[in-house]
């Protein structure tokens, strides 16, 4: 008993100093709104230097849209462009800067007081000399909900509608085009045509790899798209001359599959990840791998509820761990930022998001020496959304679990409400036993477990405070404090 008090008492020491993840968090700024400031941020943020930029829907001089730029320690946020709806357009929604030599890229939804196509502009990175490069006809596209990426010069682009159908309204499934950094140039690359054969509103960016172009339509395809359904969604790719587009895949949902994709693909070698905000065992939202050639589709992970719901980012990669953001759920039901292994194990929840410090988390996640940055839609101190820092606290993988051997496991999520996850990150395991104490050195749970590699875990009976669990693992012994809120 005394041996497991003094190791308890090592382990609170060394947990209060190392395994705080809410301590790394850091609000940067609270959107208020008004002329002066932005609200309700949906793109993701880019970086150059010390300087982060990224834009906001709402906000401004005529409250239709801002850039802004803020320093990457929260200081000296400045506004940098104010949209004009009538003669630049508005609304950069779900829109990631693109940083082009010393020029800032992006697309607006909207165009004009009777053309709500959108557009594209340019403007330096000190806010000056903003221009419209392009703005969209129906049949070109329409409500660009995406971004903009480049390649030998050339920017390539999705819009959400719009098309061949040039009818008013939310008509027409969407394009994807390519042009010119100086606006000329342009040509549609693709009309989406809808269920069943093909996709229908595309989001977020296009990623490029050589002449090969891969993207997401959030809904279309052939499955689910009979009565109200518009469809689950594909995954498609298309070279930049326009040519050999196809189909690599048409998202069905249920168990074995995803539902809605959301965010863009991140491509490590031959292999595509990406996310969807619906499917998998609870119908709560999947992180996938599909080869480049649509082959060998698989679930990665599903996001059950009582973790989280709804991906609502892109995935960004460190190493062998992957991050991203969900929108839905966590302890105060307003979202997470997350890990997990390149493999799909070794899920942690970094942050919990509250009323205070932003919820609904959008737009991609940066990662910059360490850190995670982004923005929240709402929350704040205002209501209007915040941009957040979140240092990494090691970024080459979790570190929850002190072994004895260095044996990779891990526990999840840390803080808990009461249920949580062991997992080995490693082959079947025969056989091994949790034990687990509250601080008094008194044992509240002890379970054997055969065969799997990982265990669910229940503490909702237990009062809230630090726990050590404790594993043996045929002779190996693996130690670790968690707590219980």
């Amino acid at each position: 008993m005394n041996s497991v008090i003094k190791l308890i008492k090592i382990f609170i020491v060394s947990f209060c100093l190392f395994n705080s993840v809410d301590a790394q968090f850091s609000i940067l700024h609270n959107f208020s709104g008004g002329i002066n400031d932005g609200s309700t941020p949906y793109g993701g943020l880019i970086k150059s230097g010390l300087l982060l930029y990224g834009t906001t829907n709402n906000g401004g001089t005529n409250d239709t849209g801002t850039v802004f730029q803020i320093n990457a320690n929260g200081t000296n946020f400045s506004l940098l462009h104010s949209f004009d709806p009538d003669t630049e357009g508005s609304r950069p929604t779900l829109n990631t800067l693109l940083l082009s030599d010393t020029a800032l890229y992006g697309m607006a939804t909207s165009y004009g007081s009777d053309d709500f196509n959108g557009s594209v502009f340019r403007m330096d990175t000190d806010g000056s000399h903003f221009q419209i490069l392009h703005v969209f006809s129906g049949n070109e596209g329409k409500w660009p909900y995406s971004s903009l990426i480049e390649s030998d010069s050339v920017l390539y682009g999705m819009t959400t509608y719009g098309g061949n159908n040039t009818s008013p309204g939310y008509s027409g499934c969407g394009t994807v085009f390519r042009m010119r950094k100086d606006g000329t140039g342009f040509r549609v690359l693709h009309t989406f045509t809808g269920s069943p054969d093909d996709g229908h509103g595309p989001h977020n960016s296009l990623i490029i790899d050589g002449d090969i172009l891969y993207g997401m339509t959030s809904v279309g395809g052939s499955y689910g798209y009979s009565g109200n359904e518009v469809g689950y969604g594909t995954i498609f790719k298309i070279d930049t001359a326009g040519n050999n587009y196809q189909i690599i895949h048409h998202f069905s949902g249920g168990i074995h599959d995803g539902k809605w994709p959301c965010g863009s693909l991140y491509k490590v070698g031959t292999i595509l990840y990406g996310t969807t905000y619906y499917g998998g065992n609870s119908d709560k939202g999947t992180i996938f791998k599909i080869n480049s050639s649509g082959t060998d589709f698989e679930l990665l992970y599903s996001f059950s509820g009582s973790d989280s719901e709804n991906p609502s980012s892109s995935l960004i990669l460190n190493g062998e761990f992957f991050y991203g953001a969900t929108s839905g759920n966590g302890t105060n039901n307003y979202g997470i930022l997350y890990e997990i292994g390149k493999n799909g194990t070794g899920f942690r929840i970094l942050h919990n998001f509250n009323e205070s410090n932003g919820h609904a988390p959008q737009g991609d996640i940066l990662l910059s020496d360490s850190t995670l940055f982004g923005v929240t839609v709402e929350g704040g101190d205002y209501g209007m959304g915040t941009v957040y820092a979140l240092k990494l606290r090691n970024p080459t993988g979790s570190d929850d679990i002190k072994t004895s051997d260095k044996s990779d496991v891990i526990i999840y999520p840390n803080p808990t409400s009461g249920l949580f996850t062991l997992s080995f990150n490693s082959t079947l395991v025969l056989e091994f036993k949790v034990v687990i104490y509250n601080t008094n050195g008194k044992q509240v749970f002890s379970e054997t477990y055969y065969n799997t590699t990982m265990a669910l875990i229940n503490l909702t009976g237990c009062p809230a405070g630090m726990y050590l669990v404790k594993v043996n693992d045929n002779g190996k012994s693996h130690a670790a404090m968690i707590t219980k809120e």
